[in-house]
């Protein structure tokens, strides 16, 4: 098996164990045993345990990203992408869940080795947001202001999949999150401008520069 191909089956292995069985709970003996191979071949490509689950989550941000930002570009109006990108952000919750909610709530403690990609994470949306945004209505909107609105629909995940709801209240969940960001949409003229002198989105790429290892 190639180098590659053996990288992404231990990625698929972890990510299976870290959804069965916990980020804390797993071992790296589970990982080992779900991919089918040794603690040497293992050790060849990931550090430790740690070192994997990040790579777990920065496969699974860059898709949620990607996707995001094709939307964000497509020429659509503005509602259509907000809609369609919040979808695919519900799809792709739903479709890894258990494994995304504890990759969020991982990433959400701020001593986290995921919480310095979580940040970079949100500076690339609000980024996205903001250009897609420009581009659509002309708005300069301080970033500050799509950053709390990610963090806002972030917090409502987390706070129904704790009490067991997420899976019964897509529909719901759909409907606040979207009455967010169309209530920021639809009063873009009255919102906060950027910080002066300041390019809108430059202070959340300056913050968050980079992934770190």
């Amino acid at each position: 098996m190639g180098t590659e191909a053996t990288r992404t089956r231990i990625i698929e292995g972890a990510a299976a164990v870290f959804g069965a069985a916990g980020i804390a709970e797993a071992t790296v003996q589970d990982v080992l045993e779900r991919a089918s191979v040794s603690r040497r071949t293992f050790y060849q490509y990931f550090t430790s345990k740690e070192d994997v689950l990040a790579a777990v989550y920065d496969g699974w941000v860059d898709e949620l990203v990607q996707r995001v930002g094709g939307m964000a570009v497509s020429g659509s109006e503005p509602v259509d992408v907000v809609v369609a990108a919040l979808d695919t952000w519900l799809q792709q919750l739903q479709r890894d869940a258990p494994l995304s909610i504890r990759m969020m709530v991982e990433a959400a403690r701020h001593d986290s080795q995921l919480h310095a990609r979580r940040e970079h994470t949100f500076d690339v949306l609000v980024s996205t947001t903001d250009e897609a945004m420009r581009g659509f209505l002309g708005a300069r909107v301080d970033p500050l202001v799509y950053r709390a609105l990610f963090l806002g629909a972030e917090g409502l995940v987390l706070h129904l999949a704790e009490r067991g709801e997420l899976e019964r209240a897509p529909a719901r969940l759909r409907r606040v999150v979207g009455a967010l960001f169309f209530t920021v949409l639809g009063s873009h003229d009255t919102l906060p401008d950027p910080p002066r002198g300041e390019p809108a989105g430059a202070g959340d790429e300056a913050a968050g520069a980079g992934r770190s290892g």
